[in-house]
């Protein structure tokens, strides 16, 4: 304890203790033999019962070397806190504390909100960041891409597909971004998502790495989401594009895993809201080994070159669209289930 004197006869000690013994000290020097037999007051009541006496009561001189007596042998008593001890503590406890809050992004039952007709929509349904018209057989709900293709660029025509959506629909629109996995991409991340040390699928090592860049990717999309504007509805839900135009690994399938789950877990606890995969097979098979992978936070899937509902390219996940062909103007055509 550098830098702290010490009076004489005074004892000091370290962490929790010595915040402790000050405070109470104080108290005991009036009411301790009060006290004796029931220990130090633990609770409001107590403290506030012994401060009342205060007014009432005068001390002699022998009352006063008891209490003084009382105080070394409680103090002799006391363990010294040791730093050292505190530290670990604490870090325990927070390690355990993001756990459970990591934990807590699992995604969990919901209903499907889509009914319907609707499109998806990017930067290519625009000429010059101009939206081209709907067609109104498709309005039920739009899906607005947020990023450019690939991880870490923003699509141009975003917010402009977005008010456009905004005014046409009746529900509020969802947005999707590009995942992938690439080692390169590690210099894109920082900040909360490089500092991770755990995960809720407990990743480690290189798994961890590719973790973190997913994470990335979802914090870099969710900073790039369309503004709301006044009036407007706040964003539906998050989809992931997964799909094999993007860069992945071939040889190590639980590194695109990882990615694919560091996405999902980051949108889900900025969001609030739910997330889901849009794929089809043969891509989900080829990226992540086939339908036995399940994203930690994903709560539906949203299939890409299908004839309807019920092909769910995981086995876990319910399906919530479907999507095949164009509508009239140009839009990719989707289908709710």
């Amino acid at each position: 304890m550098q830098g702290v004197k010490k009076r004489p006869g005074e004892r000091l000690y370290g962490g929790v203790g010595a915040v402790r013994e000050e405070f109470f000290g104080t108290l005991e020097q009036y009411s301790s033999p009060f006290l004796v037999g029931f220990g130090r007051p633990t609770s409001t009541a107590a403290i506030l019962g012994a401060s009342l006496m205060l007014g009432a009561l005068s001390k002699s001189r022998a009352q006063e070397r008891a209490q003084e007596r009382w105080r070394t042998s409680r103090i002799r008593r006391m363990p010294v806190v040791s730093f050292a001890a505190v530290k670990r503590t604490l870090l325990a406890l927070g390690i355990a504390l993001a756990t459970v809050l990591l934990s807590a992004g699992t995604a969990s039952a919901a209903a499907n909100p889509y009914t319907g007709n609707g499109y998806d929509a990017s930067q290519y349904q625009c000429s010059n960041r101009v939206p081209t018209p709907l067609d109104g057989g498709f309005t039920s709900f739009a899906v607005i891409r947020v990023t450019g293709g690939r991880p870490f660029t923003a699509d141009s025509c975003r917010q402009a597909l977005w008010n456009a959506a905004e005014g046409s629909i009746a529900l509020a629109p969802s947005l999707y971004v590009n995942v992938a996995y690439s080692g390169a991409y590690g210099h894109n991340v920082s900040g909360y998502c490089a500092g991770l040390t755990l995960s809720p699928e407990s990743y480690t090592g290189s798994y961890l790495k590719a973790y973190r860049i997913g994470c990335a990717e979802g914090e870099y999309a969710f900073g790039h989401a369309p503004a709301v504007g006044a009036g407007q509805k706040a964003n539906l839900m998050w989809w992931l594009d997964v799909e094999t135009g993007n860069s992945w690994s071939s040889s190590d399938h639980r590194l695109n895993q990882a990615a694919i789950d560091g996405t999902a877990d980051r949108l889900a606890t900025l969001s609030g809201v739910p997330v889901g995969v849009y794929s089809y097979d043969g891509s989900w098979n080829t990226i992540t080994t086939g339908s036995g992978f399940t994203p930690h936070s994903a709560s539906a899937t949203w299939v890409a070159l299908s004839g309807g509902c019920g092909t769910s390219f995981v086995g876990a996940l319910p399906q919530w669209i479907w999507q095949s062909g164009s509508t009239a103007t140009g839009y990719d055509a989707d289908y709710a289930c």
